[in-house]
């Protein structure tokens, strides 16, 4: 063994020492980093030039021989492990070299014990026997230990003892604290100890000897030996899967596969033989990323669609195209695990990922991993040995091919500016939308995506026919095209584009609609008279239908309320974070007062089963949900008569009646907590009979017009 002047410090005179000791096969231990690397690559270039085999000592990464060998102890047995299995740098298979003769030395019989002066002169003066060269991979019959590997175990039987091994991680290189059951008929000890303790093996070794009746030297042979099996399952681990050589008849077919010309064909008829039927244009642009995989600049691939519209089964056909041990799929990925793969663990491979929200916390990873082809990560840890803190730098190579859902970056801005659950998704699916159609035309970058794709897009939605053959509403296409404005203003307040692209896009605009369902003050009425006001549940279900009457709340407002935001004495209600996020302070009639005064005192202390702020509670003492509000609202309407309608039917009712009445519009807006008033004009529309009424009789050309009748009237009667 020699050393080198660092990994770029072999000498001519190193290369003159061994071929002068007539050495036949080098064993590179440089250190297991990128240098140590690159070093060992030039120096067995340049020592097989010379005629020598060249072996790399696969180390730990980030460890040289040194600091290995005072790790993992004992080091004469963990180096030896080492160099056996030491990477043949050569091309082709690694040459097999004879095994050398056993050597002896010859010493004669001493011929009595008076004679052991002379016997032992005479052994000093036979040569020492010369040590055999180190061989790279020998038959190492003690290492050939059957056993019986699992996942949960791994179980040796020497002897008249058994060894059941767990907690055995083949990933985690230099250590093996398990778990270790040795049993010999009814006797067994159970423990858990490091392997390359010393003083832990001993007092292993001691109470297995002492509990199983066998000898204490039997014990320690066996560890040793399962030390060592360990160790070879942990190197076999390490190593990187090769992949197999392709026998020649499998290249000629393969060659002959992709000259053909009806490539994409049979490409397609592979999808159909497999069961993935349809999808033709989607297949092979999966195929075409998964074999990109080998380029140095692979594809990428995102699958976007609707709920349960086969994504995932689309996915899954494309990676049972690839080879197993280059594909890697997650259900989900945290944001530092891709720096922790190992550093070439993904390099030319495939990795998918199932949905989109599995993938969001690893989408700057990604990304990075994506563009730069490698990523890096500085972590603070422990050192093994001293335990003082330092810094290991972890590196992941690419290129990856990557398919998984589309994430949208723009949901976690939308998140973190408080904008509404309801909100946020709705936003996420109609730009998702529109990005997949981008796709589709080679759009991938935020810089391409200018006015007039903006125009294009509004003219495939104008255009856009649903299944039945019908066009898209002007209020689809208008909420569709909405969410487009607030994103392009995002990316150009964040520096990603020069210009809003959809600063002066004009959006269809739907007309403002008369609500269908217009109640009078009569069925009102009738609808108030349905719940059995004798029980506890419709005394509550007629204190909702008098608050959402009465102050014209919308249906989560109600669902929200709290007792703390109901003043009964001052009848005001506070709603707080209603539609828009906006808090308004609004009146309650004095009979919505009274009963849900009656509601407080009477039936709500039933219905509480835990501490609830909630005002109005379910039968089992839960809040109302929306749907459940809008099912009770509508039984009450169909026992009244009165049809179809909900909650907002009272909402409308409360400001109509609320004009026809003479209230001003303004108010009605700040009741209803309208953003703009054009929203509340509605109701001047609906309330057109009061108007009509109050017209005729105020208006003077219909006064003028009833004088000059009566006028006649008068002279009519004189006449006669």
């Amino acid at each position: 063994m020699t050393a080198a002047f660092g990994v770029e410090g072999f000498t001519d005179d190193h290369l003159a020492l061994i071929k002068a000791l007539g050495v036949e096969r080098v064993i590179i231990a440089f250190d297991r980093d990128a240098a140590g690397d690159a070093g060992a690559a030039k120096l067995a270039e340049r020592l097989m030039a010379e005629g020598f085999g060249c072996y790399r000592l696969k180390l730990p990464h980030g460890l040289d021989a040194n600091e290995y060998a005072l790790k993992v102890t004992p080091a004469s047995k963990s180096l030896g492990a080492l160099i056996r299995a030491a990477e043949w740098l050569g091309n082709g298979k690694a040459p097999e070299r004879a095994a050398s003769p056993d050597l002896a030395a010859v010493v004669k019989p001493a011929p009595s014990l008076a004679a052991k002066e002379a016997v032992e002169a005479a052994s000093e003066k036979l040569h020492p026997v010369s040590s055999l060269p180190a061989a790279v991979e020998p038959a190492a019959p003690a290492l050939e230990i059957a056993c019986e590997v699992s996942e949960a175990e791994i179980v040796f039987a020497l002897g008249a003892v058994r060894y059941r091994v767990r907690g055995f991680d083949a990933k985690a290189a230099g250590v093996l604290k398990v778990n270790v059951l040795a049993s010999s008929g009814e006797w067994f000890h159970v423990d858990t100890l490091d392997l390359y303790h010393a003083k832990a093996r001993t007092n292993y070794i001691a109470r297995v000897a002492a509990e199983l009746r066998v000898k204490e030297e039997t014990v320690k042979a066996d560890l040793g030996r399962v030390l060592l099996k360990l160790e070879l399952l942990q190197a076999q681990a390490d190593a990187p899967a090769s992949s197999q050589d392709m026998s020649e008849a499998d290249r000629r077919a393969a060659l002959e596969l992709l000259n053909a010309p009806d490539l994409l064909g049979r490409i397609v008829a592979d999808f159909a033989a497999c069961g993935v039927v349809g999808e033709e244009t989607n297949k092979l642009v999966g195929y075409l990323a998964a074999v990109s995989r080998k380029l140095d600049t692979p594809l990428a691939v995102v699958i976007q669609s609707s709920s349960a519209a086969g994504k995932s089964s689309l996915m899954d056909a494309v990676l049972a195209f690839v080879p197993e041990e280059e594909r890697i799929k997650y259900s989900e990925m945290t944001g530092q695990s891709l720096f922790y793969m190992g550093e070439t663990n993904l390099k030319h491979k495939v990795l998918a990922i199932c949905e989109e929200e599995g993938a969001s916390r690893a989408a700057y990873a990604l990304k990075l991993l994506q563009s730069d082809g490698e990523l890096t990560i500085a972590s603070t840890g422990k050192d093994a040995e001293t335990g003082n803190l330092v810094t290991q730098e972890y590196r992941v190579e690419g290129p990856v091919s990557v398919m998984l859902i589309y994430v949208r970056l723009y949901v976690e801005w939308l998140e973190a500016t408080g904008r509404t659950e309801q909100t946020v998704k709705g936003r996420a699916v109609r730009l998702e939308r529109f990005v997949g159609w981008c796709e589709v035309r080679g759009l991938s970058q935020p810089e391409e995506i200018t006015r007039a794709v903006l125009e294009a897009y509004q003219r495939y939605l104008y255009l856009y026919r649903k299944k039945d053959g019908k066009p898209l509403s002007i209020r689809t296409q208008e909420t569709m095209l909405t969410p487009l404005r607030g994103w392009c203003k995002w990316l150009a307040r964040e520096r990603y584009v020069q210009y809003n692209a959809a600063s002066e896009l004009v959006l269809p605009r739907a007309p403002k609609l008369l609500p269908r369902v217009v109640l009078s003050v009569v069925q009102v009425e009738r609808l108030m008279a349905q719940p059995d006001v004798s029980g506890n549940t419709g005394a509550r279900d007629r204190a909702m239908l008098e608050v959402l009457y009465s102050t014209g709340m919308r249906r989560m407002e109600l669902m929200n309320l709290t007792v703390s935001e109901i003043d009964l004495e001052g009848r005001t209600v506070m709603i707080r974070q209603g539609k828009g996020r906006r808090d308004r302070y609004i009146p309650m009639g004095e009979r919505a007062c009274y009963w849900v005064q009656r509601y407080l005192d009477e039936v709500r202390p039933h219905l509480v089963v835990r501490e609830a702020w909630t005002l109005f509670l379910t039968d089992y003492g839960e809040a109302y949900s929306g749907n459940r509000l809008t099912d009770l609202v509508k039984r009450y309407m169909e026992l009244a008569g009165i049809g179809n309608g909900a909650c907002h039917a009272l909402r409308h009712a409360c400001a109509t009646h609320m004009l026809e009445n003479g209230a001003d519009v303004r108010f009605i807006q700040a009741l209803l907590g309208h953003a703009d008033l054009s929203s509340t004009q509605i109701y001047t529309q609906v309330a057109i009979g009061k108007l009509k009424e109050i017209h005729a009789a105020t208006h003077p050309a219909k006064l003028t017009a009833s004088l000059l009748a009566a006028i006649d009237a008068e002279a009519d009667e004189d006449a006669q």
